[in-house]
């Protein structure tokens, strides 16, 4: 009876911290100006791609992302184009894209963790804020972590 007791609460443990975090993401901080549709191409930072590995029950995969090509991809979405050098001239329909990893916060009981990133647009002539975000993401890997987190913070693009 004590072993099945056992079983029994270990399993609610982990279902409920498998659970627990995902009502603890902070919703999205967005700050929309203006419209990315207005613009037609973007430079956006480049970025590494970021890989994790995650072992479970024996078998062991990566998981990959590239937040640069996340973004990149959101843009196109929009009809904005990503392009690699400055042009000389429709600077007003360039954007300029930055974005970073801007913290981590424990959630959960188990050591769960948030990875939150931020990131800015910018129009290119004279440096005025487009769009701008935070938001976090939590997911099986630290690369879903940052996936999920650009994914909520580029919601707000229009």
């Amino acid at each position: 009876m004590k072993i099945l007791l056992s079983i029994f609460l270990s399993l609610v443990v982990v279902g409920c911290a498998t659970i627990y975090p995902a009502s603890e993401i902070k919703p999205p901080s967005i700050e929309s100006r203006h419209p990315v549709s207005n613009y037609a191409i973007a430079i956006i930072q480049e970025s590494e791609t970021i890989n994790s590995t995650l072992v479970t029950t024996g078998v062991g995969y990566t998981k990959s992302t590239n937040p640069a090509s996340l973004i990149s991809g959101a843009l196109l979405k929009r009809g904005v184009s990503r392009i690699y050098d400055i042009p000389d001239k429709n600077r007003d329909k360039l954007l300029l894209v930055t974005w970073g990893i801007s913290g981590t916060r424990n959630i959960g009981i188990l050591g769960d963790y948030s990875q939150e990133v931020s990131i800015l647009m910018r129009q290119a002539d004279n440096l005025s804020t487009v769009y701008k975000c935070t938001a976090e993401g939590i997911g099986s890997t630290e690369a879903d972590d940052i996936r999920e987190a650009i994914f909520s913070c580029l919601k707000g693009l229009q």
